[in-house]
């Protein structure tokens, strides 16, 4: 809002500038190059705005409420602040003395309100002049104008309450037209040109075309002639649109006048290569239409341009707000991305390779004689384990061993199974955790595989039976070399009867922690 003591000046509505010269805020139109824009809006139109600024050289300033500190327009901009604390997203942005409190402290030249502005209707639709309250009324205006015709009721909530009706032509079959214009504080007015907005969804605007296709040229010019002679009669300032519903006829009737940028202005910046939010800075600082060179007879309509919005919502008109069931799975390309490895190349000899060829006493001896520093890696446990998030399927996991086999061949163990990974494996993943580790020993040949064993829990959450946990560990030999046993020292008699069924002598090694 152009407001000099402030140093906010306007940049949309010939409203708000009328309102504040009759405060004798304006003394003349002068020229007065803006410096910075706080945008009072928040999403794409802030950063369009924001963008507009940065070409022509202005500081962005954005506002945000608590709910929107992490929004990318607050990042879009040179500067941003806190607007309403403690009230809720809209709120917020409607809270005109904080913003007056941000401009103040802050020195902001103008503020423009993004796509949120005031909206004037002057329906020219042929309707009564006021409530219809008898028959003959009714049928005196329906010989008049013909039908069809439509009863609105004049009390919202669909009448309820009041049944008072008002009759008005009804267009069929109706075109949405709507007519870009542009005028300065000289009382210059130019259009560029008009949209289809036709295509509507729970009258939401889905499709725009600019310009209308098949609209007859004299429909068009008488279309931009009246829209343009509303706006000079009304001194209209800035960008705005003028709005139309057209029938098959070529008629065509006046709905409102939208003082302000719309989201689809960007069609029409596409036809005629002016663009709007600049000039609105510019218009604002001042400058006339023939200064920006903005003469009707050099602006042209070239090509056509469409914008179409994606939206979330549900398909069915009035229908269940449910879910839908689907059958959609995954996409395959939905796979981790892992290193490239060679197809053919053997990896390097690892602890395993030792233990296969010299038994637990050479495995013994290549520990103890390692100066090194040994590493058990656990992520293959940890990437499977309780959180939802991270319970990896079998096939992730043999997609990244053959690089841990090739790159990470030194390590003294992979601890992969036992604790949770054989519960979740089995319970939630649906798989069988004996063929992942096959699998996996077919992709790592040369590291030992290591098992978490819980005492008397084994791989579960409760005490099992001895000869169950009796038999797990005769099938576990079979592919794990190292075991720990997870138990409190002084529990001993926990896992004596583990140690009974794990085989040293046949290539295991228990740590007992």
């Amino acid at each position: 809002m152009l407001v000099r003591q402030l140093s906010v000046r306007p940049l949309l509505t010939n409203q708000w500038a009328k309102r504040w010269r009759n405060k004798q805020f304006f003394s003349q139109v002068e020229y007065k190059p803006i410096r910075s824009v706080l945008v009072a809006n928040r999403g794409e139109i802030a950063i369009r705005v924001f963008r507009a600024c940065s070409e022509l050289g202005i500081k962005s300033i954005a506002i945000y409420s608590e709910q929107d500190k992490m929004h990318m327009h607050r990042q879009k901009a040179d500067e941003s602040y806190l607007v309403g604390k403690g009230l809720a997203p809209v709120e917020a942005y409607l809270n005109i003395p904080d913003i007056i409190r941000i401009c103040k402290e802050n020195n902001v030249d103008a503020v423009h309100p993004g796509k949120a502005a005031i909206e004037a209707g002057v329906p020219i639709v042929p309707g009564t002049e006021g409530p219809v309250s008898d028959k003959e009324s009714a049928l005196s205006f329906c010989k008049t104008h013909g039908l069809p015709v439509i009863f609105k009721a004049a009390y919202g909530g669909g009448g309820r309450g009041n049944g008072a009706l008002f009759i008005e032509k009804f267009i069929e079959r109706p075109r949405h037209i709507e007519v870009q214009l542009l005028g300065d504080k000289a009382g210059n007015v130019v259009h560029l040109f008009e949209r289809d907005c036709s295509v509507q969804r729970r009258h939401q605007k889905v499709v725009e075309i600019a310009p209308a296709p098949r609209l007859p040229k004299e429909v068009r010019d008488r279309m931009t002639e009246c829209a343009v002679r509303l706006a000079k009669h009304v001194k209209y300032e800035n960008a705005g649109t003028v709005e139309f519903l057209s029938d098959d006829t070529g008629n065509f009737y006046f709905i409102e006048v939208n003082a302000r940028l719309q989201v689809e202005h960007t069609i029409s910046e596409e036809v005629t290569g002016i663009d709007l939010v600049q000039s609105q800075i510019r218009i604002a600082e001042g400058m006339t239409l023939p200064e920006l060179g903005y003469t009707q007879d050099n602006i042209h309509c070239q090509g056509f341009a469409i914008q179409c919005r994606v939206t979330t919502g549900t398909v069915l008109v009035n229908g269940p707000q449910t879910p839908l069931a689907t059958n959609l799975k995954p996409a395959d390309t939905n796979h981790p991305k892992v290193p490239s490895t060679p197809i053919d190349a053997v990896p390097r000899k690892g602890f395993k390779d030792i233990l296969r060829e010299s038994g637990p006493t050479g495995f013994a001896k290549a520990v103890r004689n390692n100066e090194g520093l040994l590493l058990m890696d656990t992520t293959f446990r940890d990437a499977h384990q309780s959180l939802l998030a991270t319970r990896v399927r079998t096939f992730d996991l043999l997609q990244i061993s053959p690089f841990v086999s090739h790159k990470l061949s030194g390590l003294y163990s992979l601890e992969n199974w036992g604790g949770a990974t054989f519960d979740v494996a089995l319970r939630f993943l649906h798989e069988c955790p004996w063929q992942r580790l096959e699998e996996m020993r077919k992709k790592i040949p040369n590291i030992p595989f290591q098992m978490l064993l819980r005492g008397a829990n084994a791989v579960g959450y409760t005490n099992y039976p001895d000869n169950c946990v009796y038999k797990f560990c005769d099938l576990a030999v079979n592919i794990i070399s190292l075991t720990l046993i997870l138990t409190p020292w002084y529990k001993c008699n926990n896992f004596e009867f583990e140690l009974k069924k794990l085989p040293f002598y046949n290539y295991q090694r228990a740590e007992i922690f």
